[in-house]
């Protein structure tokens, strides 16, 4: 068992015994509002995602890549918050009413996303109706590092129970990547990437073979193993040695044509290798053809199954993709601090047509339409409370613009998509080519004034878009 959360959380804030007791109450009333699942189990397609260690990228960074996949009416906002006592800032990539599709990345380079990866767990093991959305919010609030990020994730799920079938969390820094899988309940397992490999993951669990004894790259609850032979689920004198994918997972998720499709289509495009229908032959981790960029990773999410596809379902950018993001994660130094080495690469709407557009990490404003809210403590206290009927409500949403583009292009796809994949890129070239010298533009620069270079920054290449 994990230490308990406060003394997890104490050295990450130092705040006071009290404000620790408060935010262990606040934990527990939060539950109420984030315990349901918001998206149904029979859905296909719900995210992918790909992450590079740091041994293994062109520039030393850690790379955490994902599509954020919905249905139904959404609206993507984006929020940067304040400090609070014992609370650190954040960008928040915001969905209304979605329990499992926020992203967040916090002000000391801390990202954490997740995929859909149902489990066969089917026993409900909570306290107050379990939890579901605070994990993640916990993580961005709370966690200096992404190590800090997997202990969070396990407290919070032994203490109150996960409710919902299963999930995978990403959570990077600029020195580590994780994964974290999630069943129903109280039991999670977590392996670290390693700095010269490269994982893909589809909507099913992708850990397989789990040493505890290594704890610089694995972390578990207690039971792990011992619960699923209790289940009947495991039995090590008959199934060799332990598979939590194939243990816990369930198997008709594993070989699903849609996540073999994605997986098996990442594979290629960052190896160049093909691989075969048998998801059994792939590997956790891979690597890559040559030292991975965050260009390679837009090329891996913006792939779909043929030009002539309106509705780009099979491969990883799909017709319910709602928002992407890539977080370049490199470590500061005296040239380039923390608030300038780590950036959000944000897409929103579909990769395969829309541009990736620079967030560093210093900003301390969005550009103009894209929070609902003035106040982001607002957007808190309305996440689960304002859902539906956004476009109505809030026409002036950044969102609705790429909406429109999108629909526009499906009434021609093979005509209209072309010109508008060439726009796309070359704008997206010219982003790439300028990033050196506007870094290099910014050495000395600190404070109120770099806030403010880097927020005029953002707003400058959406005011290409416009």
């Amino acid at each position: 068992m994990l230490k308990s959360l406060t003394t997890v959380l104490k050295p990450l804030d130092a705040c006071s015994s009290k404000l620790l007791s408060l935010f262990t109450i606040g934990l527990f009333s939060l539950n109420s509002q984030a315990a349901a699942p918001s998206h149904q189990e029979d859905k296909l397609d719900n995210c992918f995602a790909i992450l590079a260690g740091k041994g293994i990228t062109a520039d030393g960074s850690v790379l955490l890549a994902h599509n954020e996949d919905d249905s139904g009416e959404q609206m993507v906002n984006i929020y940067i918050t304040q400090p609070e006592p014992g609370i650190a800032s954040y960008f928040w990539c915001e969905l209304p009413k979605q329990t499992n599709s926020d992203t967040f990345f916090n002000k000391y380079g801390v990202a954490v996303t997740s995929d859909y990866c149902p489990s066969i767990e089917d026993r409900k093991d909570y306290t107050d109706g379990g939890t579901v959305y605070l994990v993640r919010k916990t993580v961005a609030e709370r966690a200096r590092t992404a190590r800090e990020g997997v202990k969070i994730v396990g407290e919070v799920v032994e203490r109150l129970g996960y409710n919902d079938t299963g999930r995978t969390y990403l959570i990077a820094d600029a020195d580590e990547a994780w994964m974290v899988s999630l069943m129903r309940g109280r039991h999670w397992v977590a392996q670290r990437i390693p700095d010269d490999r490269v994982v893909a993951i589809p909507n099913n669990y992708v850990i397989d073979k789990v040493n505890l004894a290594d704890t610089a790259n694995f972390m578990a609850c207690d039971s792990l193993i011992e619960y699923a032979v209790e289940r009947g689920w495991y039995d090590p004198s008959k199934d060799g040695e332990f598979s939590f994918k194939r243990v816990y997972g369930r198997e008709d998720r594993y070989r699903a044509d849609h996540n073999v499709l994605r997986h098996r289509s990442a594979l290629h495009t960052l190896t160049g290798h093909e691989f075969s229908t048998d998801p059994d032959t792939y590997p956790f981790s891979f690597k890559p053809r040559h030292k991975v960029t965050v260009e390679d990773m837009i090329e891996a999410l913006s792939s779909h199954k043929s030009e002539t596809d309106t509705c780009h379902v099979g491969l990883i950018c799909s017709d319910c993709t709602v928002y992407s993001t890539i977080f370049q994660l490199r470590k500061p130094t005296r040239e380039m601090p923390a608030e300038v080495s780590n950036v959000m690469w944000l897409c929103i709407g579909h990769p395969c047509v829309e541009p990736y557009m620079p967030w560093y990490l210093g900003m301390t404003e969005t550009p103009a339409n894209f929070g609902r809210y003035e106040s982001y403590k607002t957007a808190q206290e309305q996440h689960f409370k304002d859902t539906k009927d956004f476009r109505k409500n809030y026409p002036d949403g950044h969102y609705w613009s790429v909406i429109d583009r999108f629909d526009n292009l499906n009434t021609n796809w093979s005509n209209l998509s072309p010109t508008v994949k060439e726009s796309k890129n070359r704008l997206q070239k010219q982003i790439f080519e300028n990033q050196k010298d506007f870094e290099n533009s910014l050495v000395g620069t600190n404070g109120q004034k770099l806030a403010e270079l880097l927020n005029d920054y953002a707003a400058s290449w959406y005011d290409k878009i416009k």
